[in-house]
């Protein structure tokens, strides 16, 4: 920091959308470091001291009723205060750091390479989900690659540079959403909402809207549940017919589309 043009402050982003490759490897990246929460003068602060301020919840997925299921994703909802977010702020106060000012209330966690489930807690690999540290209540989900699994409060007590176990057997689950079939057994409503899974998926999505039945589809609500591949797929694009745009609700769960390529009719 000793260019005079140099930075003037530090801030801090915790991800609302992270990513682990496999179960088990703690993801570096997704953990972020800050100052003090001082005003910096590149003239005379040549140093500035980071430490780990958000903690994290230690995700052990398992069910006690054998599932031929993976995991692919988890998400935490909190109810009650922020979680995550851009340029958040630390305040140092008696000795300790806490984080303020935070615009996202859930955290979504993908898993690249799905987690097959096991039967028994002590043979579950960890999923890592980074957060400001807090003491929270929400909604948590566990997405499988067959069904959606709900928990409501569910509390988390999670402080600074510590983490916080969460065991969760899916057999217990509050609610199961078969993602198997058409549009995964959903309705397009906010509470069941359309499941977005494969290429054809996105094809049917694409065909429908800019189709004469596109009040169907173009006001509903979607949620995709994996990574999907469109390698050698050529699609219209979605809604490009001025009467039929998309007004719909997507929610990509922190996931990607690959490889896509539109036309414009």
């Amino acid at each position: 920091l000793n260019d005079t043009n140099g930075p003037d402050k530090v801030t801090l982003t915790i991800p609302s959308v992270q990513k682990q490759s496999v179960a088990g490897d703690f993801a570096v990246e997704n953990m972020p470091m800050v100052s003090s929460s001082l005003t910096l003068d590149p003239s005379t602060d040549t140093k500035v001291y980071m430490r780990p301020v958000a903690g994290f919840i230690r995700i052990n997925i398992y069910s006690s009723t054998a599932l031929s299921e993976s995991v692919r994703a988890v998400t935490y909802s909190a109810i009650d205060s922020p979680i995550a977010g851009n340029d958040m702020t630390a305040v140092e106060s008696s000795g300790e750091f806490f984080i303020s000012q935070g615009d996202k209330m859930s955290v979504s966690l993908s898993v690249a390479e799905p987690y097959a489930l096991t039967t028994s807690l002590s043979d579950s690999k960890p999923l890592y989900l980074v957060l400001a540290a807090s003491q929270t209540k929400g909604l948590l989900t566990v997405t499988t690659d067959k069904a959606i699994y709900t928990y409501e409060n569910y509390y988390a007590n999670v402080g600074r540079n510590k983490y916080y176990d969460l065991n969760i057997d899916l057999s217990r689950a509050a609610s199961r959403q078969s993602i198997e079939g058409d549009w995964g057994g959903g309705d397009g409503s906010i509470s069941n909402p359309y499941i977005i899974r494969t290429a054809e998926d996105i094809v049917r999505l694409s065909e429908g809207i800019n189709s004469s039945d596109y009040t169907t589809y173009y006001k509903k609500y979607y949620r995709q549940v994996c990574d999907i591949d469109m390698s050698g797929i050529v699609i219209n694009s979605i809604g490009a017919i001025s009467n039929r745009a998309f007004q719909g609700h997507y929610d990509g769960g922190g996931f990607t589309i690959s490889n896509a390529t539109m036309t414009q009719k």
